[in-house]
């Protein structure tokens, strides 16, 4: 079982326990964060290209992502909706068939990405590749925000959103650890909510870059806990 949980925390000191708040459900959102399938499906986004051209990438992330991350996602999912707290997802792509939407280093390294290894690596809205990952999919009631950028408080009206709905705590997970989901999460503290990222619930291109996402997420913006104990503090 690929599982690698609590990883993160081996080389933090003391100087990092930051006491936090439990999660109240009902002023809490879990943010799902870019659970595509360019993301997730085996034959999307960059899971081609790590399987072709980076095997120990794509051994990694693909045994992470089945084995822990996507079920462990599921797991929140249905919680949060019985615990009536609001399931929010992020979908990230471009709305112009030619990615000029999109931020430029982002756009010119899948511009890169599709001359060298022919294949699209930036989803556009309305495929197949933008839409949320089927063992994930929104429910009646749920919420879905498409952003052009790394951080949904950048490229959408979450943060009004937020405070429409008396959201307090928010709950991250998804992919990738050090990009959207640390730098909305980072956002999001520096805007005063409660904030916690889901070890196992979320996944880099390795360990060691999931891990030091973490590290320093935990040290001064939020919490960082594994799945069992989000579960436990949604079902009090």
């Amino acid at each position: 079982m690929h599982d690698h949980v609590g990883t993160w925390a081996k080389a933090r000191t003391k100087a990092s326990d930051n006491p936090r708040p439990p999660i109240e459900p009902r002023k809490s959102a879990l943010l799902i964060v870019d659970m595509q399938n360019y993301s997730c499906h085996p034959d999307c986004g960059w899971t081609p290209v790590f399987k072709e051209h980076f095997p120990e990438v794509y051994a990694y992330r693909d045994r992470r992502m089945n084995e822990v991350v996507i079920p462990n996602v599921r797991k929140l999912i249905e919680r949060a909706r019985r615990s009536q707290a609001r399931v929010i997802y992020f979908r990230l792509g471009s709305a112009l068939p030619d990615w000029s939407d999109v931020m430029p280093f982002h756009r010119d390294s899948a511009l890169r990405t599709l001359e060298r290894y022919g294949r699209r690596i930036i989803a556009n809205v309305g495929t197949f590749e933008h839409e949320v990952y089927g063992e994930l999919a929104p429910a009646a009631g749920d919420l879905v925000l498409d952003k052009t950028t790394k951080s949904a408080f950048t490229s959408t009206g979450i943060d009004q959103l937020l405070r429409n709905l008396g959201v307090e705590h928010l709950v991250f997970c998804g992919v990738a650890t050090d990009a959207c989901v640390e730098t909305t999460a980072r956002d999001a503290a520096d805007r005063g909510y409660h904030c916690t990222i889901v070890d196992d619930g979320c996944s880099a291109r390795d360990q060691e870059s999931h891990d030091a996402s973490l590290r320093a997420f935990a040290k001064l913006f939020g919490r960082v806990l594994p799945a069992a104990a989000v579960l436990e503090e949604y079902g009090r």
